[in-house]
């Protein structure tokens, strides 16, 4: 934590002495609640208080360049992915920015940027609304199956990793390019060596507020037990609208994780479709999210490269699974909220299905 906290003053205090007047912000998040969890297999049931606060620090040195530090602090252990107090702070993100006036216009391509740092990995336009520790930005508080599968079921946790990204609008849309070191969020050391490859387009409204994204990305972490064990490659097709005031959209996402083993499957499906509507103080949204094996058969030979997946973390397997959320959120004010939220994962195995009921108030500022 003292790192930590010592890296942030320092950026403050080189930046104040190499560019002139640069601008300071302080923001952050935080939330405190508790949540209720029923497993069906043996009737257990699990209540906890949860506390979790984010922190950043946004500098602004001049027009062209910025940069943000975001901390994460939790008060335990627990089951849904919170960060740990007793493990001091860890740093959740970093971010460079240059956006050249140079390179406002050039070629095809307008508002060219580029970030280095840990970075949210730009696959999927929902990539950027994961829940991560304290921050919730979206109508949900878990994350969706599709997502989760990538951070070894964290159901906190964005996904992201320390690289370059490219960003620039066209006429069409915007246009991300990164390379990164690997699938381990910034945690490991990126022992495998390999560098990953990911990138999105998102069109402009081809239709009334309508969105349209396709993404891909690839990593090798083979060897490398701090991301994704395999050589992963996902294809992601996706779409956000409005429509009658309720914002819904989804996507489909194909997914061939390798984890050089010829008995288990490599090739899964996820799907996602959600929709929301905010009635002056109030938000109600629905999500469903499904996760299905190419050749599921329950034999037990499960992909190395995953981890147990839902909120009751059963024996990994090529099982199908899916999770259904039903979530109430009653704003105080613009900085304030109290979330409410419903989750229940289903398995083709009735006994690991899971139930879960969480209720948070929230804080932005």
């Amino acid at each position: 934590m003292h790192q930590i906290l010592l890296f942030g003053m320092a950026l403050i205090v080189v930046s104040t002495h190499i560019f002139a007047n640069p601008v300071l912000s302080l923001s952050g998040s935080a939330f405190t609640g508790l949540d209720t969890n029923l497993v069906n297999q043996n009737k257990l049931v699990s209540t906890q208080f949860r506390t979790a606060a984010n922190l950043g620090f946004g500098i602004q040195y001049s027009d062209e360049i910025n940069a943000q530090l975001d901390i994460a602090f939790g008060n335990q252990e627990n089951s849904n992915g919170f960060i740990r107090l007793r493990e001091g702070a860890k740093l959740l993100g970093y971010r460079l920015t240059y956006a050249p006036k140079s390179l406002q216009r050039a070629w095809i391509f307008q508002n060219i940027s580029f970030d280095a740092g840990l970075l949210t990995i730009p696959f999927g336009q929902f990539a950027n609304t994961l829940s991560d520790n304290a921050a919730i930005r979206s109508s949900f508080i878990l994350n969706d199956l599709g997502y989760s599968l990538l951070v070894k079921n964290n159901l906190f946790s964005d996904f992201g990793s320390n690289g370059l990204n490219t960003s620039a609008n066209t006429d069409y849309g915007r246009l991300d390019v990164m390379i990164f070191n690997g699938t381990d969020n910034g945690l490991g050391d990126n022992s495998d060596r390999n560098i990953g490859f990911a990138t999105r387009f998102v069109t402009v409204p081809l239709l009334p507020k309508t969105e349209f994204g396709f993404s891909l990305f690839h990593s090798n972490d083979s060897g490398n037990s701090s991301a994704i064990n395999a050589s992963t490659l996902g294809l992601m097709l996706d779409v956000k609208s409005v429509f009658w005031g309720i914002e819904y959209g989804g996507y489909i996402v194909s997914y061939n994780f390798d984890d050089f083993n010829a008995d288990s499957s490599d090739q899964f499906l996820a799907l996602m479709a959600y929709g929301t509507k905010r009635m002056g103080s109030f938000t109600l949204a629905a999500r469903y999210s499904s996760i299905f094996s190419e050749d599921y058969s329950g034999d037990g030979a499960y992909n190395r490269a995953l981890n147990p997946e839902g909120i009751s973390m059963p024996y990994r397997s090529d099982a199908d699974r899916t999770r259904f959320q039903l979530d109430g959120i009653y704003h105080v004010n613009n900085t304030m909220s109290i979330h409410n939220e419903f989750a229940a994962d289903f398995y083709a195995f009735d006994a690991l299905n899971t139930y879960a009921i969480l209720s948070y108030a929230s804080l932005t500022f």
